[in-house]
């Protein structure tokens, strides 16, 4: 993947969420929690999804969880993104599910269910993505 994204690749946070990108751009995963339910979600939102609760709060996540599903996009017409690249829902242990992408694995090998790790990119100047690779082959990080 080439060191920086176009500008219509990248993310365009929200109010409510500038906070959880923030600690993305420290390399710090995080969920949000809903203090009234123990409800946890991600993306960040002004209420709780479950009771609708605005009692909500930053929780630390462990960067670990399972591939849920993936594709795996050979042909496509974006330079940025590589020849290649893995398309990919993962359950975070904390429950949340995230859309994201897998790196620093061979597309061929990878299986639903397998345990993955977040592995953060930086994909232009100030911008930094939780991706996820392989948990034997990513790098330990602190949340």
């Amino acid at each position: 993947m080439p060191e920086t994204w176009p500008a219509h690749l990248l993310p365009r946070p929200f109010s409510h969420a500038a906070w959880w990108w923030e600690r993305v751009r420290e390399e710090r995963l995080y969920v949000q929690g809903c203090r009234a339910c123990g409800a946890r979600q991600l993306y960040p939102r002004g209420h709780c999804v479950r009771c609708w609760s605005a009692e909500l709060e930053e929780v630390p996540a462990t960067g670990r969880g399972r591939l849920h599903s993936h594709t795996i996009t050979r042909r496509h017409g974006e330079p940025a993104l590589g020849e290649t690249y893995v398309y990919a829902l993962v359950d975070l242990d904390e429950g949340p599910r995230l859309t994201t992408m897998l790196v620093d694995v061979d597309p061929d090998r990878v299986e639903p269910g397998m345990p993955v790790r977040v592995a953060f990119r930086e994909v232009a100047p100030d911008v930094t993505l939780p991706m996820f690779a392989p948990a034997a082959d990513a790098p330990e990080r602190a949340s």
